[in-house]
C-alpha cells in the first residue's frame, strides 16, 4: 500500500506526466522572454517617466498634488508641488485616505471619495510626516545632495524612492523598467538613510 501511494510522486511519474511537466517549464521560460522582448522593444521608445500623486485638498476644496517627470538623458526628478503643503495643514483642509497615483494628464472625476474618513486606516494614507518626506526629497534634488546626485544625475535609489512616493507607473511602463534599463549613475556607495542625513523640516 505505501508502494501505491509512493506512485504518484515525481519518482513514479509516468512519461507522460514527465513531458507535460516539461511542457509547463518551456511555456513558463518562453513567457518570460516574451515579456522581457517587450519591455526592451517598449521601454526604447520611452524618454521619459513620471506621474502625479494626489496628497488632499486644500481648505477651499482645490486639490492638492506632488509630481515628477524624469527624463532619460537629463536624469532629474524634478519634483514639484502644486501648492505650498502648509496648505494641508490648516484648518478646514483634507489628507487623501490613501496613496492615490495618476499619470500627469489623468482625468479625475470625484475626489471627495478620496478625502472620506474611512473606518481602518490604510498604508498610503496622507499624513504631516507624509508631507515631511515629500519635502526632504525635494531638498535633496534642490541641493544635488552628493550622495543622492552624480553630476547632476539623480542615483537609481534615489530615483526609487521618488517613485515610490509619487508614482510607480502601470503595466505597461513602470519604475522597475526604468531601474533595469536606463543608465544611472552611482556614487558607489548610493545608499544612506535619509532620516538621518539632516532633521526633518519642523515646517512645511
Amino acid at each position: 500500500m505505501v508502494i501505491d501511494q509512493l506512485r504518484g510522486g515525481p519518482a513514479f511519474a509516468t512519461k507522460e506526466q514527465r513531458q507535460i511537466k516539461s511542457k509547463d517549464i518551456y511555456d513558463i521560460i518562453q513567457e518570460k522572454e516574451n515579456k522581457k522582448l517587450i519591455e526592451i522593444n517598449t521601454i526604447k521608445s520611452v524618454d521619459n517617466f513620471g506621474g502625479r500623486r494626489f496628497l488632499g485638498l486644500t481648505p477651499k476644496g482645490k486639490p492638492v498634488f506632488v509630481s515628477f517627470n524624469i527624463n532619460k538623458t537629463e536624469l532629474r526628478p524634478n519634483i514639484k508641488f502644486s501648492h505650498n503643503l502648509s496648505v494641508l495643514t490648516k484648518e478646514g483642509a483634507k489628507f487623501a485616505n490613501d496613496r492615490y497615483m495618476f499619470k500627469h494628464n489623468e482625468k479625475i472625476e470625484d475626489y471627495s471619495i478620496m478625502v472620506r474618513k474611512l473606518k481602518k486606516v490604510r498604508g498610503g494614507e496622507v499624513t504631516v510626516k507624509t508631507l515631511q518626506w515629500l519635502t526632504r526629497l525635494k531638498l535633496l534634488e534642490e541641493m544635488n545632495y552628493m550622495k543622492a546626485f552624480v553630476k547632476g544625475k539623480v542615483t537609481k535609489y534615489i530615483f526609487t524612492l521618488v517613485s515610490d512616493a509619487i508614482y510607480i507607473g502601470d503595466e505597461k511602463i513602470n519604475k522597475h523598467m526604468i531601474q533595469k534599463y536606463w543608465k544611472f549613475p552611482t556614487t558607489n556607495n548610493d545608499y544612506f538613510l535619509i532620516e538621518n542625513t539632516w532633521k526633518y523640516p519642523d515646517s512645511l
